[in-house]
């Protein structure tokens, strides 16, 4: 099985693109944070960046209601791609594709299906299609 949830801040906006077929793909990192004490009592921090893409409607939707330093509730699939460089170096990136979202905040959570719903009055669209990584457009 391959499901991750985070739960965490967006460190920028969304990045928008489009894939040479005119799918929207957006980008993002969002931080989460681990506090804890070690073993002297004394309070210890890490924070870990997460690279988000989401697809077509989730993007334009994520983009639209979601800014740097908004909290947001992600589950996904982790992949990891790899392409090759100018120099003919092999790099890698993991990334968590995005299948469901909550924006959250201050009001009580509601997904961003359903605040678009609400103000637009728009159709829910499941996002269930395989996502071919050759259209990602970076």
């Amino acid at each position: 099985m391959n499901k991750v949830t985070l739960m965490g801040r967006l460190v920028r906006d969304v990045e928008l693109k489009k894939t040479g077929s005119g799918k929207t793909v957006g980008t993002v990192s969002l931080a989460t944070n681990e506090i804890w004490k070690d073993g002297t009592g004394e309070k210890k921090e890490r924070v870990d960046f997460h690279s988000l893409v989401f697809w077509g409607v989730q993007a334009d939707v994520v983009a639209k209601y979601a800014k740097k330093g908004s909290q947001l509730l992600v589950e996904g699939k982790i992949q990891t791609r790899s392409w090759k460089d100018d120099d003919g170096r092999t790099n890698y990136r993991t990334e968590i594709i995005v299948k469901e979202f909550e924006l959250l905040g201050s009001k009580p959570a509601e997904t961003a299906k359903e605040r678009m719903q609400k103000e637009e009055d728009l159709p829910v669209i499941n996002v269930e299609e395989e996502i071919n990584t050759e259209d990602i457009p970076f």
